[in-house]
């Protein structure tokens, strides 16, 4: 049996080893305060609320974890309003205690599974913000795990999974959030115990608590996080401080960018290992040497050595946290504390433009999706579908390229506005008339450019080639 209690003006949740669900309150029997619902076809194995009190997480011993939540019309009806299916059986379930923020509240929550597997999500905060009917999440982990939390705009899926943590090799049992959301620790089997950050999903530390699986995990404000095993009586505290997080950061994140490109052995290059530890202050303090002298126009471009150090800092994702706030995901898309957007915009605005420069470079070459960062000022809102064709880079081949150099190369002038070229004007704006020459002028007047023009009207058919 598991029981769940948020709070005593909350409703409380039981669950039975017949995957029955029952939800009550402390108002009395006549009121309809005891619901039983079939929640799952196994066992369940735990239950949590999210801390506003208004949804609550159940698994059990099955692939699929299900949101539950009360109509928020009648206040007494439960329902399922999402149910996510994992590639393997879920040992358990955590929420972030971080509460989201307008204007479009979110809440996070992790799944860890006997697979080694551990996902993290964000889902609607409010009920309300829910479909009427049932939605579900499948074959997800199929799918390229990227971050979400740094996109422009969000998908129509109301559960939106943020990482695919794959660090165990053993079923991971019990997953924490950190305090302020920007961490997590799992642990399972072999004791081994991992801390994540959730800026970008490297592994802040590694430890061994013992031989035995690790039973609990629980994090201390301001020092780390405390791990028992079920065969030790001591119970093991590590420290996994603020400031410690934001010391190991850097050489974290460089080395899953390395592991990714199948670069390990990290631990046995001191050498290297240092230089990526200083590869942020060596930026900074190149980059405030030479700014002046490119300012001034003493030099054109930075020197080779500036190139190599800021391009193998994008190389390394070292932009995603260095020109990046410290947010948690659910947070991602809330408007930034005052302080954190002046760090944002003034210290690393000049590697966050180079790196967006260089993904969207090579987006283009390659007929690949623009980076999350880049964006389009200006631009007139387009449906979905209309942006997503837009977007789309595959459609865009290089001969197209040569094309468009070639026209700039042989006509300059149609590339700059007011410059020659052999308009027709006529009319003045009627239907079907191009543009106006004088006062009812019906036989087209040559002119320099359309710039002289008042109004232009453009054809419904055209014949005429722009060369």
């Amino acid at each position: 049996m598991q029981i769940a209690w948020c709070s005593e003006d909350k409703p409380f949740a039981v669950g039975y080893a017949d995957g029955k669900l029952l939800i009550g309150s402390k108002e009395p029997l006549e009121k309809e305060a005891i619901v039983v619902i079939d929640a799952h076809k196994e066992s369940i194995t735990s239950m949590k609320w999210s801390p506003n009190g208004q949804l609550l997480l159940t698994c059990a011993k099955e692939e699929t974890v299900k949101l539950w939540g009360a109509d928020h019309n009648s206040g007494s009806r439960w329902r399922c309003v999402q149910s996510i299916r994992n590639p393997s059986v879920v040992n358990g379930i955590s929420w972030c205690g971080l509460p989201g923020r307008a204007p479009k509240a979110l809440a996070m929550f992790a799944v860890c599974c006997q697979n080694g597997l551990v996902s993290v999500w964000t889902v609607p905060q409010e009920i309300a913000d829910f479909p009427e009917s049932m939605s579900g999440v499948d074959g997800w982990w199929e799918r390229e795990n990227k971050p979400k939390h740094r996109c422009s705009g969000r998908t129509e899926e109301t559960a939106v999974c943020v990482f695919q943590l794959k660090g165990h090799i053993t079923p991971v049992r019990t997953v924490a959030f950190s305090p302020n959301g920007l961490a997590l620790a799992s642990g399972g089997l072999g004791g081994l115990m991992n801390i994540w950050s959730l800026r970008d999903g490297s592994v802040l530390q590694t430890v061994v608590a013992g031989s035995g699986a690790i039973q609990n995990i629980v994090w201390v404000p301001d020092v780390g996080v405390a791990v028992c095993s079920n065969r030790s009586k001591d119970v093991l505290v590590v420290n996994c401080s603020k400031e410690f997080m934001s010391s190991h950061h850097v050489l974290a994140t460089c080395r899953s960018a390395l592991k990714r490109q199948g670069m390990v052995g990290l631990n046995m290059a001191p050498c290297m290992r240092a230089f990526l530890e200083r590869l942020p202050v060596m930026l900074q303090e190149q980059y405030a040497y030479e700014k002046p002298h490119v300012v001034c126009g003493e030099q054109l471009i930075h020197s080779p050595y500036m190139q190599c150090l800021a391009s193998l800092a994008v190389g390394l994702h070292l932009d995603s946290i260095l020109c990046r706030p410290p947010v948690p995901p659910h947070l991602a898309h809330c408007p930034l504390e005052s302080g954190l957007a002046v760090w944002t915009a003034n210290e690393w605005a000049w590697l966050d433009c180079f790196s967006t420069t260089v993904k969207a470079a090579e987006a283009l070459a390659r007929g690949l999706t623009f980076p999350e960062c880049f964006t389009v000022p200006d631009l007139e809102p387009l449906s979905k579908e209309e942006m997503a064709l837009l977007m789309d880079n595959s459609k865009w081949s290089s001969g197209m390229d040569e094309q468009i150099m070639s026209w700039a190369t042989s006509r300059p002038e149609d590339w700059h506005l007011g410059g020659k070229c052999d308009a027709y004007l006529w009319g003045a704006g009627r239907h079907g008339q191009l543009a106006e020459a004088g006062r009812n002028i019906l036989v087209p007047t040559i002119a320099p450019s359309f710039s002289q023009a008042q109004q232009v009207q453009a054809l419904r058919m055209s014949s005429y080639t722009p060369l």
